[in-house]
């Protein structure tokens, strides 16, 4: 039973089942609140991710033993190699090698190192003698600066060896970057085994070490935000999510806007701490930014044109996106700032609207309290203008300097009420104020009540302990008047108008000057803002910055695509043809544009198409394009082009390699060498998941898209758009649409990207807040980290947290050699297929090919342990099912496996709680809850019946037997008890072949039944049991 208390309080007790309401519990002071919807999310923002390089250090350890080196540094690896004793020298270093390429040399640079580590990849890693040796790399890492204009020579490496220790992952293949010192070099060679095989990729950056981690994008990247909390109380509910779109129609006179800043006002952390009365909605009031659109009739109060910068009022404007009435914004003078501009509003309208109706004259006297706040600042320098004698309070000794330096002014203490009463009767001479500005509480109104002369003004502006007017009229003969600005706001919005332009013309003719702003960013400071403004411990005004603006723009004008007549081509094709391109050059190898396409691009739209047959891996052809094309009127590169040559490391080739680098990487050189001139809006590089993640037999795709990635974060230092989107496979279009890759992909955990998920990352492409190298695809991180043989550092933070510190299904370090049965590798092989194979199936016959081979044995290896290692022709030596399944259970079996043992549990047991149990008894007794086993089982009911005719006769046994068995035996066998429905069994969805459920054993049937029926029970499904040991 619950009883409201007060307006968000109840008081809720608690009865017996009984009729009587006697209460046996009483539950007081509840405080209700609406249950808070579920945050929008974008698809950006939830399948998006960025790599970023954290510092952690390392405890010191014992040298690496380097087997293989390789290195473009030359000159430092020569001198450590013959520096005697003094020096680092290379320990057991049986092959070195040592690139010849200096930097500052064409973007073709590319391959020469790809080429020399891929031969140093396969030496390394299929060696024949002896076990897998170390191989230590040594480059300069794509997100490290990059010294003198250098371009990212070595980027498509770190592709290249996240995909050869997926083929390898018994092989120690290390990637450390160095700067230019020498100290570095040392310092490389002088790392630790351990910490090369927990830290695979390095970069070392004066004097401390960097590693990546994969991160959720932020929300900003995504698209708009806005800052929201489920509950009022504290400061630290705050959030930043994103923002729905706001799909209701403009409202008369509204105004729709891109927010730039938000001036916080202390009304904004009332509200976060629930103290402001009533609702106040969301907070942020004051904002500048430039408009979106408005209504048709916004027009009467002046010209608000799309893009134009505006400041003014708003409700909920901490959001990339708001919307307010077009008579609380005017235009801001270029004069201004954003920052300074949202600044202004509530201050100076505070100030303005006090000392207008105080009517204050020259010599008056003015008591103003919090002086170092926004409104208190914007007073002192109104006062100026009016010859006001201004006192104000301030609490800190730094605020009392800053404000003794500004203005000629007496400050007293806003700490003590007793304090501020000596101190200003002492400046005031034995004369009284004229006028009082407001904002604190408790004995400061009493004691500032006391300084007011008859007939002077009482202005408050605060909103705790505010006195009503008869108590106001008892103190004292003076006017007392609460000025709320947001009621003026919503009676007078024409005043509003007219104040916000009357400061536009005095900021143009700079008579009025912006406040100080200590500016804080809306993802990454929100809460630091709001504490700040909490503790009062700024000067001037408290401003937090907004992201997430206008990306409309960048669709206008001409852009190129190459790889335009593709299928992603197509895609980014028909999304800047709704967004407003002029013109698009669709640029192949074979230019040839399907009807549908065509008719769909040009459709509707004033967007001319032109299909050009170009070779971007050619940078004579690229100039041609360009030159054809017009690149001056070029506006955005989008580079979709590129090849696949799949293949196991040891089948991959020069060839290989400069068949994939020619389109894609040496492409996205050649389109930006020809455009370096162009001032454009968007370069945006189409790579690739493998180049993050790794890909098996992908090693040759996952370093030319590493390059792509390492050019785009070289033109974003060099301050030019770009952006680098390494997509994960695409549904409907792309590479790995449909056939037995996107299932395979989907097997092991990695979804496909719809269309519609895919354009929305467009935008976050183009956006100058985006991570130039960002990456877009669906994951299921628990199935996905299942199948590799460890978490990867790069992935640490996605992994869950029981199981970040071994690999996810795996057994702890303890153990040396895990069981893998039939059953293991059937699952393993439908994991990898995406279909049932038979036991018995050839493999390659079932649709399993030589990527899926590499697959197939990496699952295979993650779960039979560190026992032994499973060759890499595994698959075509044992070429069934079965046949692997006899293989690993003789493998290795030189040391007999520990089985696993069940601990028994120290100590009495006081209490079990049965969560649920499934049981099948006689007579019927089974089903959910097992309530009649467990009836019969209390009750000692007798479930014995006679023997049913669809079990067996008992007079044809009876016959049969008669003359061996006495007549006690013949009487029991005619009656028993009888388990019902025993031979109905779901054979299908236990993924078991009727033939063999045909000879399984009946309790065997029962078990699985019962055990699942159990579970599910429970509330565990099959994938909360995987990799468990029930």
């Amino acid at each position: 039973v619950a009883t409201r208390t007060a307006a968000d309080a109840q008081c809720v007790w608690l009865t017996r089942p009984a009729a009587s309401l006697s209460r046996a519990c009483v539950l007081d002071d509840f405080r209700v609140r609406a249950v808070a919807g579920a945050a929008h999310a974008s698809p950006v923002a939830q399948h998006g991710y960025a790599t970023s390089w954290i510092v952690r250090e390392a405890a010191a350890s014992s040298t690496v033993e380097v087997s293989l080196l390789h290195s473009w540094l030359r000159p430092m690896l020569r001198a450590h190699a013959v520096t005697p004793g003094g020096g680092v020298a290379i320990p057991a270093a049986r092959s070195l090698h040592a690139s010849a390429h200096q930097p500052g040399t064409a973007a073709i640079g590319h391959l020469p190192h790809a080429e020399a580590a891929l031969a140093l990849l396969r030496a390394a890693c299929f060696a024949t003698l002896g076990p897998y040796p170390a191989t230590f790399h040594a480059f300069r890492s794509p997100q490290a600066p990059l010294a003198g204009g250098e371009r990212p020579l070595h980027s498509g490496l770190l592709g290249m060896l996240r995909s050869a220790r997926q083929e390898v992952p018994s092989a120690t293949i290390s990637y450390v970057s160095l700067a230019d010192e020498a100290e570095d070099m040392s310092r490389a060679l002088a790392m630790s085994s351990e910490w090369l095989r927990a830290e695979p990729e390095t970069a070392l950056d004066q004097g401390s070490r960097r590693v990546p981690r994969l991160s959720q994008l932020a929300p900003s990247a995504a698209g708009p935000v806005q800052l929201y909390f489920d509950a009022r109380g504290v400061v630290s509910n705050l959030h930043v999510i994103s923002q729905r779109p706001l799909a209701d129609p403009l409202g008369s006179g509204q105004v729709e806007l891109h927010v730039h800043c938000v001036g916080l006002n202390f009304r904004d952390v009332l509200n976060v701490l629930g103290a402001y009365p009533g609702d106040p909605g969301l907070p942020g009031g004051d904002f500048a930014g430039e408009v979106s659109r408005t209504a048709p009739d916004s027009a009467p109060v002046g010209p608000l044109a799309p893009r134009a910068a505006i400041y003014g009022f708003a409700s909920a404007a901490l959001a990339s996106i708001a919307r307010t009435g077009a008579s609380l914004v005017a235009c801001r003078p270029a004069a201004v700032s954003s920052e300074q501009a949202c600044s202004l509003p509530s201050t100076w309208g505070t100030a303005h609207l006090v000392l207008m109706r105080s009517r204050g004259c020259k010599q008056h006297r003015l008591l103003l309290h919090a002086g170092a706040g926004g409104v208190g600042l914007a007073t002192c320098q109104y006062s100026t203008w009016l010859a006001l004698q201004s006192h104000t309070t301030v609490g800190r000794p730094y605020k009392h300097r800053f404000l003794r330096a500004l203005y000629p002014s007496s400050s007293s203490s806003s700490r003590d009420a007793a304090a501020l009463s000596i101190g200003a009767s002492s400046s005031l001479l034995a004369r009284r104020l004229h006028l009082v500005l407001n904002s604190l509480s408790h004995d400061f109104i009493s004691t500032s009540t006391a300084l007011l002369r008859e007939g002077g003004h009482f202005a408050e502006i605060g909103k705790r302990g505010v006195w009503s007017r008869e108590r106001s009229q008892q103190a004292s003969r003076a006017g007392y008047t609460v000025v709320a600005l947001d009621d003026v706001l919503q009676q007078c919005p024409r005043w509003a108008n007219h104040m916000l332009r009357l400061l536009s013309r005095r900021a143009a003719a700079h008579v009025l000057r912006g406040l100080p702003i200590l500016a804080y960013d809306l993802e990454r400071h929100a809460v630091a803002a709001f504490r700040c403004l909490q503790n009062g411990a700024q000067v001037g005004k408290v401003v937090v910055r907004v992201q997430g603006g206008l990306t409309e723009s960048v669709c206008l004008r001409q852009h190129l695509l190459s790889g335009g007549t593709g299928g992603l081509g197509l895609v980014a094709a028909r999304w800047l043809v709704e967004g407003g391109a002029s013109r698009l050059v669709l640029a192949s190898r074979t230019p040839a544009l399907p009807a549908a396409a065509a008719t769909s691009l040009v459709s509707s739209s004033g967007c001319s198409v032109l299909l050009a047959s170009c070779d971007v891996g050619e940078p004579a052809a690229v100039r041609r394009l360009l030159a054809g094309a017009g690149v001056g009127g070029m506006s955005g590169m989008w580079h979709t082009a590129g090849v696949l040559a799949d293949g196991v490391l040891h089948s991959q080739s020069e060839r290989s390699l400069r068949h994939v680098f020619a389109p894609k990487a040496h492409g996205g050189a050649h389109l930006c060498a020809a455009s370096a001139a162009v001032p454009l809006d968007s370069f945006v590089l189409f790579s690739s998941v493998a180049a993050l993640i790794g890909g098996g037999g992908q090693a040759n795709y996952g370093a030319a898209n590493g390059c792509l990635d390492a050019l785009a974060a070289s033109l974003r230092r060099g301050a030019r758009a770009a952006a680098s989107v390494q997509w994960g496979p695409w549904s409907e279009v792309g590479m790995a649409a449909g056939g037995a890759v996107s299932t395979r992909l989907q097997a092991a955990g990695i979804g496909l990207i719809g269309v519609a998920e895919g354009v929305a990352a467009f935008s976050a492409a183009v956006r100058p807040r985006t991570p130039g190298v960002f990456s877009v695809f669906a994951v299921d991180w628990r199935r996905y980290l299942a199948t590799l043989p460890a978490v990867p550092a790069l992935l640490s933070g996605m992994a869950p947290a029981a199981k970040a510190g071994r690999p996810i299904g795996a057994a702890p370090a303890s153990s040396t050699r895990g069981r893998v049965g039939l059953d293991g590798v059937l699952a393993a092989l439908h994991q990898t297929t995406g279909k049932h194979v038979g036991p018995d199936a050839p493999l390659m016959e079932a649709g399993l090919d030589s990527l899926g081979a590499v697959e197939l044995r990496d699952q295979l290896q993650a779960a039979a342990g560190e026992g032994f290692e499973l060759p890499s022709t595994m698959i075509f030596d044992y070429p069934t099912a079965r046949a692997i399944a006899g293989y690993l259970s003789t493998a290795g079996t030189e040391e007999e496996p520990e089985e696993f043992v069940a601990k028994a549990h120290g100590g009495d047991i006081s209490a079990v709680q049965i969560v649920h149990m499934a049981a099948h008894g006689p007579d019927g007794a089974h089903g959910l809850g097992s309530a009649k086993v467990w009836a019969m089982g209390s009750t000692g009911k007798n479930s014995i019946v006679p023997v049913p005719m669809t079990r067996w006769n008992p007079d044809d046994m009876t016959n049969t037997v008669y003359d061996t068995v006495s007549d006690v035996v013949i009487d029991r066998q005619r009656n028993a008890g009888f388990l019902l429905d025993s031979d109905l069994f779901d054979n299908a969805f236990f993924s078991i072949s009727p033939s063999e459920a045909a000879v399984m054993e009946p309790s065997q049937r029962l078990a699985l039944e019962k055990s699942y029926e159990a579970l599910h029970g429970t509330g565990y499904s099959k994938a909360d049991l995987m990799g468990s040991l029930t």
